[in-house]
């Protein structure tokens, strides 16, 4: 479940990625628990499939700072 944004908490930006797709997560610390307030995700091209996965992680960075 989504939470709603506060704040005062501390946000951060998870990613992952694969060979197929990228994801990231925005989420806020609340206590000692991370809670997510939105999600992203889109599949890689053929030319993105075959970036490094230094160059995959670099590229969901990228489309999450741009996406958020």
């Amino acid at each position: 479940m989504l939470a709603h944004y506060n704040t005062k908490a501390p946000v951060s930006i998870a990613v992952d990625d694969s060979d197929s797709a990228v994801g990231a997560v925005l989420q806020q610390c609340i206590g000692q628990a991370w809670q997510p307030l939105a999600f992203f995700s889109r599949r890689s091209n053929d030319t993105e499939s075959r970036y490094s996965t230094f160059g995959r992680e670099l590229l969901v960075m990228y489309c999450a700072v741009r996406h958020f």
